[in-house]
């Protein structure tokens, strides 16, 4: 059987359609920008979505319908304007249609096929996962599809993840993922969990901390930041990623920098270790498309 079957296979169906032939395009720059390791990470996400149900083609379709909205709805009114977070919880993450059918499925396919997305996979497994030792324990908040939890349990040895989550369909989804991926249970616990009130976690009992696509959600971001430094243990390592500029049908709060980012992390307690800033127009210099997605590695001081 040819190596990557299903990367391919993806990437021609994704050719003969104008709308989703962008995502084949940044699949190119992907392979020739990160090679064998992201040939390998996206082959794996796009087997594990297929062994789920899941028509990663049709996928493709959701997701750029999405995107597209979301950007044109930005780049009119100059603002992200989904709604307060109670009215977009209502309309999204308590929708199980939504939820399990686009918004999960859509994010497990951005990781595999998309340059601003796994970029920040790249700092995560070079600059983080890399760091963590076995037996390390750790929590994840706003876990969503579980990318980064299945990520820690497959390479970190005898590692505890805990996650934390918002809606009870990513309680449903991400542990088909692990189950997929042939992850024990016992490893792993999972609960509803809100990053704007106090986790259920002791002070300083964390030895990591990943916090991915979360903070553009709610509306004290600063606050989410501080009680992760809670339950880190001193030089415990915090993951961060965000966007700005960037709307989607639950974003809630943009960015007016990336420093204003950084600083916003280091007076939460942290010291940036290592980051990465991915500007879309930087591969795509004619797209309207102003996306900047952000990502951190940090370390508890």
């Amino acid at each position: 059987m040819a190596k990557y079957i299903k990367f391919h296979e993806l990437q021609q169906q994704l050719k003969t359609n104008p709308m989703t032939i962008g995502i084949s395009t940044q699949m190119d720059m992907l392979q020739e920008r990160y090679g064998e390791k992201y040939l390998s990470v996206s082959e794996s996400l796009l087997k594990l979505l297929e062994d789920l149900g899941y028509n990663t083609f049709e996928q493709a379709k959701h997701y750029m319908v999405d995107y597209i909205k979301g950007m044109m709805k930005f780049l009119q009114k100059g603002s992200y304007s989904n709604g307060t977070y109670e009215e977009i919880q209502e309309a999204v993450y308590d929708n199980e249609e939504k939820m399990l059918n686009i918004y999960l499925p859509g994010l497990i396919l951005a990781h595999a096929v998309t340059i601003l997305v796994y970029t920040k996979c790249h700092l995560f497994f070079n600059e983080f996962l890399n760091k963590l030792k076995p037996g390390a324990a750790g929590v994840d908040v706003g876990f969503g599809e579980g990318f980064y939890l299945l990520e820690i349990l497959e390479n970190i040895k005898d590692s505890k993840c805990y996650g934390f989550d918002i809606s009870t369909h990513s309680l449903k989804f991400a542990p088909r993922l692990f189950k997929q991926a042939g992850i024990d249970e016992k490893r792993y616990s999972l609960s509803i969990g809100d990053i704007r009130k106090k986790l259920p976690l002791d002070d300083n009992s964390m030895d990591f901390a990943v916090i991915a696509e979360v903070i553009e959600h709610i509306t004290n971001p600063e606050d989410a930041l501080s009680e992760l430094a809670r339950v880190l243990k001193k030089d415990g390592l915090l993951f961060l990623s965000t966007v700005k500029d960037s709307n989607h049908m639950d974003h809630i709060t943009n960015f007016p920098s990336s420093e204003y980012v950084e600083e916003m992390i280091e007076k939460a307690g942290f010291k940036v270790m290592a980051k990465s800033i991915q500007r879309n127009q930087d591969d795509f210099p004619d797209s309207k498309d102003i996306s900047v997605g952000l990502a951190y590695v940090c370390r508890k001081i």
